[in-house]
């Protein structure tokens, strides 16, 4: 699989847990508020756990997340300075990895959780459009939380989606995002230039 130590991890250890995924800095712009405000709305029986794993970011905005999620009663963790063998496992265990940064150019989150055949709900926004194929391998929604909680929560309780989008996440990173392939299609935009400049 494609970016290196991100991938499925086969062991009879490894379930899915009730949480969804979240990585990124600890700042407003990776889009965390809005998704617990998502999140609240999802039903009480349903509502899993939002898991951040954070290399760094603003402790000030933290503390703000932390209490903001027990005023809406959503169950929340944050976590910090965990190995890349720990980060893969909870992409594994995660129902579903939640992205909403504002206008992320690109974005790697994606393409782990894809490796790690775990689907996205993210906002249609930015570079995530190139990796998530609506419907296929996650759900791309408007900045709307009712919307991206109503996508959370469809997924939620369709296993057999949840299942088919891990199996075609895991197909789209072996078939077209692998270091080759992206090599290739980066050799044909230059050359397509170098064409279009000559002429």
């Amino acid at each position: 699989s494609a970016y290196l130590r991100f991938r499925t991890v086969h062991t009879k250890d490894v379930v899915k847990e009730n949480f969804v995924l979240s990585v990124g800095q600890c700042l407003p712009e990776k889009g965390f508020e809005f998704i617990l405000r998502s999140l609240s709305k999802v039903a009480d029986n349903l509502r899993p756990e939002l898991l951040i794993v954070s290399d760094q970011g603003n402790e000030h905005w933290k503390t703000y997340l932390e209490d903001l999620a027990i005023n809406l009663n959503v169950k929340l963790k944050i976590l910090t300075m965990i190995t890349d063998d720990e980060l893969v496992l909870l992409y594994n265990k995660a129902k579903l990895v939640v992205y909403a940064p504002y206008i992320e150019p690109f974005g790697l989150v994606p393409l782990e959780a894809m490796s790690c055949g775990t689907p996205v709900v993210g906002v249609k926004e930015g570079g995530v459009r190139e990796s998530i194929v609506d419907g296929l391998n996650g759900i791309l929604t408007d900045r709307d939380e009712l919307e991206f909680s109503e996508a959370i929560t469809e997924l939620l309780l369709n296993n057999e989606k949840r299942e088919k989008m891990s199996k075609n996440s895991i197909n789209a990173v072996n078939n077209f995002w692998t270091l080759d392939d992206s090599g290739k299609r980066i050799l044909d935009h230059l050359k397509r230039a170098v064409l279009y400049f000559d002429e």
